[in-house]
């Protein structure tokens, strides 16, 4: 096979990306609060605000820009609640993300298995927890807005919400509360670059970082991650720098790849990695795909260098993905629910138990078309033809295209009805052109010369908006083969001299307009060849 990622392909993707996701909601604090303020709440019980506290506006030091914090004030579990701005008719946002940065200023006493985002509407309350508490640095979090990811109904004991209740609640939102606290010090909670985006396009998600950061972060012990415009495979990349504080580190992806992707099952996911101290990144795997309940995680022998290491990692069952907790072997439906619903996606960054860097670049889930069954070789007698298959995977819509390669060199796309072979004047009908089946067949009685050792090389083209993969097999027609047996015996003789004696165009092997004795002698020639 032959994978081809056009230029075009990744200018339609991105341009797809780019102008497909619209965000309904945007709070930076650049100029102020804006209208945030922060709540005390009761989570054991269906939320329950008990107490309203204004935040204070800090015009720097935010994620970029200003931001907003507040000193934990009482024992009472502590939210940040959204403004008009994330309230009313957002059901646009189903299958979205809502994302925002957070930061505390101590990681003592963290308290875990409590509500972190509650979304209220149409009289219901859906909650929705994270699987990680903020840093001492700037934290970025995302919380899927669908079915699957782990949304329950009141409290976290609740009900798993369904697609209904979710997107009723979204059609008319009251309510939307980020959990603010997470310590049981009493400690400074802060607030940044808080956004409501409806769904990625489900036709690629690629970060070639050749601009900016592209809302990659990081998690554990790195330092926020810089963008590097120069130095990348090629281009710009990320890079993010232990602390060293003894967790490993990983990158951590934006919205664009989150969410459904269920296409991309069986299909390849691929990234660039270079790390400045290498290892075996302890007990952590390459990558980490999460949905509501568990994880899967690829592990790898290979670990990046000091230059760019490049790898391309199958999204199916046997190819060294375990479920977490477990560590199980990965199963095909462990691959369907989670694509279904990724919650997080993170990609190892440290390496090493010292302090180390590590740099990303050319990340993608590959939209590419994979063809996963090559059609066969074909060898046909001068009457029958054959159906070539090409089984493939990847974003609608698939186009099938087939070529065939004469022995002169030249190729034709083969198109629907008689298509003439260049080099030797044969021709054939063809069915399915431009379907995964493609059915080839010699067009009614021909010379044998016409067709004695005619072999040609058939080309499967699957192509989309994101580019092509191709497979090549062998088309060939068996001339002695008179019977169309699929080998040559004494029954293709017998039929051979009875359309000799009938003076049939069939036996006319020399192509000289008549048989005669040499069409005898080129009938054996073959004969003797075989299929």
């Amino acid at each position: 096979m032959m994978k081809t990622l056009t230029v075009l392909g990744l200018i339609a993707c991105a341009t797809t990306q780019a102008m497909g996701q619209t965000t309904l909601a945007t709070t930076t604090f650049d100029a102020s609060a804006d209208g945030w303020d922060s709540v005390t709440a009761d989570t054991l019980l269906p939320f329950a605000i008990v107490g309203t506290f204004a935040p204070t506006w800090v015009a720097t030091g935010g994620n970029g820009g200003g931001f907003i914090r507040r000193l934990d004030p009482d024992a009472v579990a502590t939210y940040w609640r959204a403004p008009a701005a994330y309230m009313g008719d957002k059901s646009a946002a189903y299958g979205g993300t809502l994302s925002w940065d957070m930061i505390q200023s101590t990681r003592s006493g963290q308290v875990g298995a409590v509500t972190d985002v509650v979304l209220q509407g149409a009289g219901l309350t859906l909650v929705f927890e994270h699987s990680y508490t903020p840093e001492t640095r700037w934290t970025r979090y995302h919380a899927p807005l669908m079915v699957g990811v782990g949304w329950r109904v009141g409290t976290l004991a609740g009900a798993l919400a369904t697609e209904q209740q979710l997107r009723d609640v979204l059609g008319a939102v009251t309510g939307l509360f980020l959990r603010c606290e997470y310590s049981t010090a009493n400690e400074t909670n802060s607030l940044d670059n808080v956004v409501l985006k409806t769904a990625s396009p489900i036709e690629t998600a690629t970060s070639g970082f050749d601009v900016d950061l592209n809302r990659w972060w990081v998690t554990n012990d790195a330092n926020a991650p810089t963008w590097i415009a120069t130095g990348g495979n090629p281009g710009g990349y990320a890079q993010a720098t232990d602390r060293g504080d003894g967790r490993y580190w990983q990158f951590l992806a934006p919205e664009a790849f989150l969410g459904n992707r269920s296409f991309m099952i069986d299909l390849t996911l691929r990234m660039d990695l270079k790390a400045s101290a290498g290892g075996s990144g302890g007990n952590t795997g390459l990558c980490t795909l999460s949905t509501a309940g568990y994880s899967l995680e690829y592990f790898t022998t290979t670990a990046p260098s000091t230059t760019w290491t490049s790898y391309a990692i199958p999204l199916r069952e046997g190819a060294g993905w375990v479920r977490q907790p477990g560590a199980t072997p990965a199963t095909r439906a462990d691959f369907q629910t989670l694509l279904a619903g990724i919650t997080e996606f993170r990609i190892l960054g440290e390496w090493s138990a010292s302090v180390d860097v590590g740099g990303i670049d050319n990340v993608r889930l590959d939209c590419v078309p994979v063809i996963s069954g090559e059609p066969a070789a074909a060898t046909v007698c001068p009457s029958l033809g054959a159906t070539l298959t090409t089984l493939a995977f990847g974003p609608a819509p698939l186009a099938y295209e087939w070529r065939w390669t004469s022995t002169n060199a030249q190729t034709i796309t083969l198109t629907d009805g008689v298509n003439t072979d260049p080099a030797t004047g044969a021709t054939f009908v063809v069915s399915g052109a431009t379907t995964h089946e493609c059915t080839i067949s010699p067009d009614g009685p021909q010379h044998p010369s016409v067709l004695n050792g005619l072999s040609m090389a058939v080309t499967c083209v699957v192509s989309n908006a994101c580019g092509s993969d191709e497979a090549t097999t062998e088309f060939r027609v068996c001339p002695a083969d008179f019977d169309c047996s699929g080998g040559v015996d004494g029954d293709d003789v017998i039929a051979f001299f009875g359309m000799w004696d009938a003076g049939e165009i069939g036996a006319d092997f020399t192509g000289d307009g008549g048989v005669d004795g040499d069409d005898v002698i080129g009938f054996f020639g073959a004969w003797d060849t075989g299929c």
